[in-house]
């Protein structure tokens, strides 16, 4: 049994997961995480593919901030080895607020649904073929898809109410602290976890 066979269930963890470039944050606590669409007045570090930033103006995605299910899912691998030089960050909050906000679900990468289509917390819940998921097959076109999953709420999400944020470098650490302190906010949590990233020179 391989290590990922080992894993809890995807299904029945409890974050959300929203991969950033370091540099946007003071930003985003500033003025809370936002939709593509929320932030054309606000400069920051955009990290999106030209064809998915395209489709996603054409199915009105571009309102809504996304999260994926798990941290080092193929979006956020490939982003991040595409830009080497840029330091990355995870955001996450609990999907109990986002089913209390009923966030949308799209249950595999949206290019590769035809037609596309998004379905209320509980029923896209339902709805994704978690036993894909927790395969993490990446070689499997259709597995590779549905592990780029979304979560995405039509929403705000002031700073507040994030449950914590994971950084890769102990110098990360500090200037993620240091921002929330600078802006009062005591309750996020900020973890060190290079696990979580794609590995490179420290």
């Amino acid at each position: 049994m391989n290590k990922r066979s080992m894993t809890a269930n995807i299904k029945n963890q409890k974050l959300l997961y929203h991969l950033t470039d370091a540099d946007n944050f003071e930003s985003i606590v500033s003025n809370g995480l936002q939709s593509r669409k929320s932030c054309r007045n606000i400069s920051f570090k955009d990290v999106a593919d030209q064809e998915i930033i395209s489709f996603r103006e054409e199915a009105g995605l571009d309102e809504y901030v996304p999260f994926h299910f798990f941290a080092q899912n193929p979006f956020d691998g490939r982003v991040q080895k595409k830009y080497p030089d840029s330091e990355f960050i995870y955001i996450s909050i609990r999907r109990d607020l986002a089913q209390h906000y009923n966030f949308q679900i799209i249950p595999q990468h949206p290019l590769s649904m035809d037609p596309f289509k998004m379905y209320d917390y509980n029923e896209g819940m339902d709805i994704i073929d978690w036993n894909a998921m927790n395969s993490r097959d990446y070689h499997d076109p259709y597995i590779k898809n549905v592990c780029m999953a979304e979560c995405v709420g039509k929403y705000i999400i002031p700073a507040k109410t994030f449950h914590c944020v994971w950084v890769r470098t102990n110098k990360s650490k500090s200037y993620v602290t240091d921002v929330l302190i600078k802006h009062n906010i005591d309750n996020v949590y900020v973890n060190h976890n290079p696990s979580m990233f794609v590995k490179r020179g420290v």
